[in-house]
């Protein structure tokens, strides 16, 4: 993973682009900027510049609309595999939590910060469910407008099998 890659990715504005176009499998710019509506229109087309760039992104097709060409956009294939895009995905929850303890006054229990994780025995099926149901919950809460006593949240979901040892 390049030293760009990682600075980019690590910046709210990109992480919350990359959760989207991930969430939705492709996207157009359009569509992005639409479903990102609190980040102003260049800020977001610069960003999808840099990812671009940096190959976090990658044009999955391009369509003429109205005298130009919107692009639809994908998460591009990490270069090992997979493991560049779960490496990134820690270095900014990392950066979120570094930052968070570097302020003048932290309290965890205030800001309701919090870390916790299980063990759950589930088949497809019912994970499935369990993710579609965390999904509902927090479609919930996207997009909701600012105001007093609301603030940004970050809230990470990280999911991985067992892997048992053989010895």
């Amino acid at each position: 993973m390049t030293k760009d890659r990682i600075r980019i990715s690590m910046k709210s504005v990109s992480q919350r682009i990359i959760a989207a176009v991930y969430a939705a499998g492709t996207m157009t710019t359009a569509e992005l900027i639409q479903t990102l509506s609190d980040i102003p229109q260049p800020t977001v087309y610069r960003y999808v510049r840099d990812l671009l760039e940096t190959g976090a992104l990658e044009v999955a097709g391009e369509e003429r609309k109205r005298g130009g060409v919107e692009r639809t956009l994908k998460i591009a294939p990490a270069p090992d595999g997979g493991f560049d895009v779960f490496a990134s995905a820690m270095l900014c929850v990392r950066e979120s939590f570094r930052r968070y303890f570097e302020l003048d006054n932290p309290d965890p229990i205030r800001d309701m910060l919090t870390f916790s994780g299980a063990t759950l025995m589930l088949d497809d099926g019912e994970y499935a469910t369990l993710l579609s149901e965390i999904g509902k919950l927090i479609e919930a809460s996207l997009n909701k407008e600012k105001r007093d006593g609301r603030r940004e949240r970050q809230l990470y979901i990280l999911s991985a099998p067992v892997v048992e040892d053989n010895k």
